[in-house]
């Protein structure tokens, strides 16, 4: 495991940011939180990869609302993607605050 420096004040609010939409999301605490440090620590190692659980396309129903208007070539209209899974997507876009 890495070992990194102590959270930044802009660190911790995307952290709580984190949790309170993965909650929306339907995740338990346990897993937003996991989650959560999970790409607290991708940012802090620069990969350039998301996960669909922070992606504003990500639908209440579980699928991708950039697949069902085609912007994701050779993807199903109905794609369901997992979550969790780091991954790049060209039509990946970070959910803002509401």
């Amino acid at each position: 495991m890495f070992d990194r420096p102590a959270l930044t004040e802009r660190e911790v609010g995307r952290m709580q940011f984190r949790l309170d939409l993965f909650s929306r999301r339907g995740f338990s605490t346990t897993d937003a939180e996991t989650l959560a440090d999970k790409l607290a620590m991708r940012d802090w190692q620069r990969d350039d990869r998301y996960c669909c659980a922070e992606c504003a396309h990500l639908q209440e129903r579980g699928t991708c609302f950039a697949a069902a208007r085609g912007w994701i070539p050779n993807t199903a209209r109905n794609f369901t993607p997992v979550r969790t899974l780091l991954q790049r997507c060209e039509s990946f876009t970070f959910q803002k605050p509401a």
